[in-house]
């Protein structure tokens, strides 16, 4: 009676851990796409925040996505120079990967439109997140968030910079 059961744990097992495996992967790969969307969202309002004081919104997008911008994409740019840092870290991937819209509303506000490609890492999960592929056949899922920000001041003098003409 007893050698009967005593494959019983272990064929158990054989039935469950695909189970768990793929909802753990499922986990995993939902909270790289939650933190994504969270740095998309970060970056929308610094594209919007460059734009509203002259700055480049696009490098600025490039610069807060950089760490989710993993390690394949169909082309590279050149790596952002941080001053007194060096290279920022998956930098050159960023170009292939993030892109920004800009609006402005009669110089009353500033709409920006960041997108980001998130790659997806997990080969079964990433059925039921992906976008697309890129040229590489790698899934990716397309991340899109929007920042409007008044302008709150008319004139560069308001800010205490020098007059334009």
């Amino acid at each position: 009676m007893h050698s009967r059961r005593r494959g019983q744990a272990l064929a158990e097992w054989a039935v469950v851990l695909p189970l768990v495996l793929l909802m753990t992967l499922t986990i995993l790969q939902f909270s790289l796409i939650l933190i994504g969307k969270f740095v998309v969202n970060h970056a929308a309002f610094s594209a919007a925040r460059a734009q509203l004081v002259g700055e480049d919104p696009l490098q600025a997008a490039r610069i807060v996505c950089s760490p989710v911008a993993g390690t394949r994409a169909d082309s590279l740019g050149n790596p952002i120079v941080v001053p007194g840092w060096g290279d920022l870290p998956r930098s050159q991937f960023t170009p292939a990967k993030t892109t920004t819209q800009v609006t402005q509303d009669n110089n009353s506000a500033v709409t920006v439109e960041v997108t980001h490609q998130i790659d997806l890492w997990f080969p079964i999960v990433d059925l039921l997140f992906r976008n697309g592929t890129d040229a590489g056949g790698e899934s990716y899922l397309r991340l899109t968030e929007k920042t409007t920000l008044p302008r709150l001041w008319q004139r560069n003098s308001d800010l205490g910079l020098p007059a334009t003409p």
